[in-house]
């Protein structure tokens, strides 16, 4: 299908150009669908529910969910049905993929280790391959063996019930 049938900006003719901030809104269209999701209350609903955010990056995760539960005090949503945190739904149930990210892995300790899995985005045109390899190694090069084990294999075994 392509893009074709998408008007581009005004203030380009570039196709490239166009890919490029399609892929960019992309990403951050994907901050509001988790904040639609963590505020639901399907979460609540549904805990054994899981949700995955593939296509997004993990950098704005950390923010994201500062400010979602700034906005859960602030609210006094505890007692508006809200029993936990949204960072507390997020971890129990919320996982995120990033793939050429330098930013987003070096928060992971914030996003949570096991919230977070990788992924190459092929056949995208940001993915990582036919370099997925590389791009690993780039995105984690200051990550222990303990920390890409989880991420890289564990998570996703878990998460789809792989063996």
């Amino acid at each position: 299908m392509g893009l074709a049938h998408i008007k581009q900006p005004l203030t380009t003719s570039s196709s490239m150009i166009f890919v490029a901030l399609t892929s960019t809104r992309a990403i951050t269209a994907n901050v509001e669908v988790m904040a639609t999701i963590l505020f639901s209350g399907i979460l609540e609903k549904f805990p054994s529910l899981q949700v995955v955010s593939s296509e997004s990056g993990i950098g704005w995760v950390p923010y994201l969910l500062e400010v979602a539960d700034h906005q859960w005090e602030a609210q006094d949503l505890k007692n508006h049905g809200m029993r936990m945190r949204p960072s507390d739904y997020f971890h129990r149930q919320c996982y995120v993929n990033f793939w050429f990210e330098h930013l987003g892995p070096s928060l992971r300790h914030l996003i949570g280790l096991d919230n977070i899995m990788w992924e190459s985005d092929f056949p995208h045109g940001t993915g990582t391959y036919p370099h997925s390899r590389q791009s690993i190694e780039q995105s984690t090069k200051d990550w222990t063996e303990a920390e890409r084990r989880r991420v890289l294999v564990e998570t996703p075994q878990r998460l789809y019930h792989l063996s």
